[in-house]
């Protein structure tokens, strides 16, 4: 047998067992949907907690805020959001991330930024099409 006939069966196993899991998953989802409906029946008042946080692989507790810090003081000029979030994860590392580690590690920054704004210690400039950020003060 070739490696290609045994890399195309590999492929074709996976695709199937993504194709389970994804009839898994909705299964779980519609289960889900169905005890919280039961619930707001019962109780329409109760909060119930939002889905376990997931943890970045990438980033440490408060790494955020001191990387987004270090980039923005050392680049000197303003910076869009989507540049410093490629610098931070260039910093830890991560040479290519992927399309759901350069949006999650975004929209951490973007809240980082924002807490840091509120504190005084980064401001936004430019216009809403085109928002950059940089220390306060420079």
């Amino acid at each position: 047998m070739s490696e290609i006939a045994n890399l195309r069966r590999a492929r074709i196993r996976c695709h199937k067992k993504l194709r389970q899991t994804e009839a898994l998953l909705a299964g779980y989802k519609a289960k889900l949907e169905t005890i919280e409906t039961a619930i707001y029946a019962i109780d329409p008042e109760l909060k119930l907690p939002l889905q376990h946080r997931q943890y970045s692989q990438v980033f440490k507790r408060g790494e955020y805020t001191r990387l987004t810090l270090d980039i923005l003081r050392t680049a000197g000029e303003p910076l869009p959001l989507r540049e410093i979030a490629l610098r931070a994860l260039a910093t830890k590392g991560v040479a290519l991330p992927d399309y759901r580690l350069r949006k999650v590690t975004r929209q951490r920054l973007g809240t980082a930024l924002v807490n840091l704004a509120s504190r005084g210690l980064v401001e936004k400039v430019g216009s809403p099409n085109k928002w950059t950020w940089r220390v306060a003060g420079y």
